[in-house]
């Protein structure tokens, strides 16, 4: 976090699995019992899976895309999650987290727009890296 709070654009040097690994250890450092870094291949969308257990437990898919500046995810590349998310069955939510932006009307497609925020959530860059800092800083204690 350090790096990218001296130079925003460094986002972009760090590679797809590396951005990967990073959201994993943001999973971890936000107490969830059990986070798995998927394979690079034949992972079905599914970057990290990450698991709150006990009562309201939880279990989440994130799929982790790191683009360049100007990339923007279309609400077909979304569409692509959610159908993943009713395939498994055994998912409380879905997450695409990336470097890039979404296009305008992905919020408001009718499609995608009920399942949001509870079951698919978007996090952009902005939000991303909003969360990352926020769970950088010291725990009290």
């Amino acid at each position: 976090m350090e790096m990218i709070r001296r130079d925003p654009e460094s986002v972009y040097q760090i590679s797809c699995d590396k951005w990967e690994e990073i959201v994993a250890g943001a999973y971890e450092r936000a107490s969830f019992d059990e986070v798995i870094l998927t394979p690079r291949s034949g992972d079905y969308g599914r970057d990290v899976i990450a698991s709150m257990n006990g009562i309201g437990s939880i279990r989440i898919f994130d799929q982790v895309k790191a683009y360049t500046t100007g990339h923007v995810f279309t609400a077909n590349d979304v569409r692509a999650l959610s159908g993943v998310l009713v395939g498994a069955q055994n998912v409380s939510k879905g997450i695409i987290t990336t470097t890039a932006e979404f296009a305008p009307g992905v919020m408001s497609d009718p499609f995608l727009a009920p399942l949001m925020p509870y079951r698919l959530e978007l996090k952009p860059r902005e939000k991303l890296l909003r969360w990352l800092d926020e769970l950088s800083a010291p725990h009290p204690g």
